[in-house]
């Protein structure tokens, strides 16, 4: 019975020979003595995250301005829900100068958005299934009332119609309490926007961290 290698240097052989022609013999033998076969593994192709059972989100969300307020957008791993959520980037939007301030809390925000799957293989998908990290966004008088000191991860200072793009990963996770990446602004009566891509599945009891 032949080796998984020598099925690998046959297939190779066949597809050689069609690149130059050759239809009588087998020109891998005369290039190499041996074939090693090379798998390349893509982590952001969607076909491994199916496989993976990992389901890949996109969505954005905006809080408008509103006079004495300032705004604030995240994206939320839900309470109970045993999601483990990676997101891969996101990109910060403003329509007025003003510093921006990013970080995690645990406190839900206003407004809550369902997202929905993107993926049509995805039995989710047929029903109209909700992922379950959620977009949410608010606005308050008080920043804080959002980040507190030592929760905050990053600050920058955008210009008017300013953008920003952060590259992760951040990880959620939504266990006894809920987890979320908050975008806010500093500036009352400015509009924030963010789009999030992140992908998410079921955590596996064996990966949680024993503090």
């Amino acid at each position: 019975m032949a080796g998984p290698n020598e099925i690998n240097v046959g297939r190779y052989g066949k597809i050689l020979g069609k690149i130059l022609g050759l239809r009588e013999r087998n020109p891998s033998g005369e290039i190499a003595t041996e074939i090693f076969p090379n798998i390349t593994l893509e982590n952001d192709r969607p076909e491994w995250l199916f496989l993976a059972n990992e389901r890949l989100c996109r969505a954005g969300d905006e809080q408008s301005g509103v006079a004495g307020q300032v705004s604030a957008c995240a994206l939320t791993a839900n309470v109970n829900t045993n999601v483990l959520g990676v997101v891969d980037h996101f990109l910060i939007s403003t329509n007025s100068a003003q510093l921006i301030q990013v970080g995690l809390a645990a406190a839900l925000l206003a407004t809550v958005n369902n997202c929905r799957i993107l993926d049509a293989r995805d039995p989710k998908y047929v029903n109209d299934d909700p992922l379950q990290c959620t977009l949410q966004s608010s606005k308050s008088t008080t920043a804080t009332t959002f980040l507190s000191a030592n929760r905050t991860i990053a600050e920058i200072r955008l210009p008017t119609n300013g953008t920003m793009r952060f590259d992760g990963p951040f990880i959620l996770f939504g266990g006894p309490a809920s987890t979320s990446i908050v975008v806010q602004g500093t500036t009352a009566n400015t509009a924030i926007g963010v789009s999030w891509a992140w992908r998410e599945r079921t955590i596996d009891p064996s990966e949680l961290l024993q503090g």
